[in-house]
């Protein structure tokens, strides 16, 4: 027991070092996207973003949002994945052990792979989201719309009462 908490650090640390790291992160994020969109809307009324837009506002917001977070990655990361011999002691340890023998240098490691990981998986989250809500707005038809030249099956749907209540009924 005391070995695996040596190495995977007690479960009070990678809860805080994971919300130290993350709730900045979503509202960075949040913020990025809502000010691009704004932006990208600005003035007109009849302009609403179509997905390439939300992809790419999406993209720039998480890559954002992922650097600037990286200082805290590193931090949560080291205080993690210490060994059997912890070299930190806790957050402000960290902090000043990195920035005593690494420098600004130190928190910034690994930041091209974690943008690179996060654009792809933020644009789609905001295109998603984005679609997700225009069909919630719209709302949604319990009818299908029949394209040009398409039959559309209007026979009832079975009801979930019409089902009988003991299978070996059947």
């Amino acid at each position: 027991m005391k070995q695996r908490m040596q190495v995977q650090g007690s479960k009070k640390t990678c809860y805080f070092s994971t919300l130290v790291r993350d709730v900045p992160f979503a509202g960075f994020q949040i913020v990025f996207y809502e000010s691009l969109k704004e932006a990208v809307e600005y003035g007109s009324t009849a302009h609403h973003c179509n997905f390439v837009e939300e992809l790419v506002m999406g993209g720039v917001a998480g890559g954002l949002s992922a650097y600037l977070t990286t200082p805290m990655d590193v931090m949560k990361t080291r205080l993690q994945v210490q060994g059997t011999t912890v070299r930190y002691e806790g957050w402000m340890d960290a902090l000043r052990t990195i920035w005593k023998e690494e420098g600004i240098s130190g928190f910034l490691r690994g930041w091209a792979p974690r943008v690179a990981w996060v654009i792809p998986a933020s644009a789609l989250t905001f295109m998603t989201y984005e679609n997700l809500r225009r069909l919630q707005k719209d709302g949604y038809s319990s009818e299908v719309q029949a394209k040009p030249n398409m039959p559309v099956d209007r026979t009832p749907a079975m009801d979930v009462a019409d089902l009988p209540s003991n299978p070996s009924q059947q």
